[in-house]
């Protein structure tokens, strides 16, 4: 019998997005959750979201897990051949590993079009699974990753992509602040079906081991995986090697790319956006004497206390909770200026303003006879912080010109 142990639900960026398609609001829906006591709501960097709390489960799984549910069961009744149908929701259930506190995680996916459901029955053996299995030190944490299909050189590219990814992602903070995980060597060895690479997680959590969970399930939906495997045996007697027939004439060891150590304040103004252009004003200068570790400070005329316009170019706009949540702290920070807490009292601050088509928000303030320098460097000093709590920001420019949309938008209100 199992022991009993906390379930934590987890739902992909790719689930959530469904509820658009089933007229569920996103936005209000969280913002409910998070009014229940005992409710908390963490975003990770791709968006998905994890609830904490048996009230906000209850109540997220009925107002959106089951019409969910629903629309999967009316899309499989639209098929040709209701007996060939294939459901839409996927994911896995696993559990902590043993160093860290003992928790069920509920991954929930939402798996797209029958060309894209690989990530359907992805396994994460752990040493909580039935039966006990002997689990690798948090400090030499050997993962295995097991696919349906033999893996070409192309698929090996986009996988060490992909790892490299999750690898900076998770090398300075972990997420959630948990701590780092490292790979110091950052090789991958490859055998017909299956990349094994080993890392240390002993100052990092569970929550950082989730993330990378969350990516190689992104990766499964074109490269399908049976197995993401933390334990030395994926069955009774039954060694992971012996299971999968590794051989050492199939070996493959691949590296991945190295870390561009360089800080983020030696790059470029004009660095390119995505798309290959830049969304920065040409004639924005650097902030003197305010260095953000992780985007730019800049400036640019005109540029009055009296009417100061503040934009944030975000690489990606956030998703609807870390919205709220970045707000919130735009008004704290606010809020400890009318007090006057920067020498002397703002006279006003609106509201932060989102973008959709930008990827930016912007917000107006009067500084008043308030310290503006000091302000300023409490407000970047905010943003880098959250740069690590998953919005991830360009650059923020001060002063410039409000747009006719942004004086349509303040003659509103």
């Amino acid at each position: 019998m199992y022991p009993y142990c906390e379930d934590v639900f987890i739902y992909t960026r790719r689930y959530l997005d469904v509820m658009q398609e089933c007229h569920i609001d996103e936005r209000a829906l969280m913002r409910h959750l998070k009014s229940l006591p005992g409710c908390r709501l963490d975003a990770y960097p791709d968006g998905s979201i994890q609830i904490v709390g048996a009230s906000a489960q209850a109540d997220f799984c009925r107002m959106a897990q089951e019409p969910i549910g629903e629309y999967d069961e009316r899309l499989m009744f639209g098929e040709e051949d209701y007996a060939k149908a294939k459901v839409h929701c996927g994911g896995t259930t696993y559990s902590s590993l043993m160093a860290f506190e003992e928790r069920r995680w509920c991954v929930r996916d939402w798996l797209g079009p029958a060309s894209q459901r690989g990530n359907s029955n992805v396994c994460v053996p752990t040493q909580q699974q039935f039966p006990r299995m002997e689990e690798y030190p948090l400090d030499a944490l050997l993962i295995s990753v097991a696919f349906k299909r033999r893996l070409t050189k192309p698929k090996r590219a986009k996988l060490v992509t992909a790892l490299a990814e999750w690898r900076n992602s998770v090398r300075s903070n972990g997420v959630f602040g948990e701590g780092p995980i490292r790979w110091s060597d950052g090789a991958i060895t490859f055998y017909k079906k299956v990349a094994q690479f080993q890392v240390d997680a002993s100052e990092s959590g569970q929550c950082t081991i989730n993330w990378l969970i969350l990516s190689l399930m992104t990766h499964a939906i074109n490269n399908p995986i049976a197995d993401v495997c933390f334990t030395k045996t994926p069955g009774i007697n039954v060694t992971f090697e012996e299971h999968y027939g590794l051989s050492e004439d199939d070996r493959i060891v691949m590296q991945l790319p190295q870390i561009d150590e360089s800080p983020a304040s030696t790059l470029p103004i004009d660095t390119p956006d995505i798309d290959g252009t830049s969304r920065v004003p040409a004639e924005a200068q650097p902030l003197p004497d305010i260095t953000p570790q992780h985007f730019k400070m800049l400036v640019q005329e005109p540029c009055t206390a009296d009417s100061l316009l503040v934009t944030i170019l975000f690489e990606q706009l956030p998703n609807d909770v870390d919205r709220d949540s970045f707000a919130d702290t735009v008004s704290e920070w606010a809020g400890i200026g009318l007090l006057g807490g920067f020498g002397d009292g703002f006279h006003s601050v609106h509201d932060l303003v989102y973008s959709h088509d930008t990827d930016s928000a912007w917000f107006l303030c009067d500084l008043g006879l308030a310290d503006s320098h000091i302000a300023l460097r409490v407000l970047a000093n905010i943003f880098d912080a959250w740069f690590q709590h998953n919005v991830t920001i360009e650059a923020v420019v001060v002063g410039g010109n409000l747009s006719v949309e942004q004086l349509a938008y303040l003659n509103q209100e």
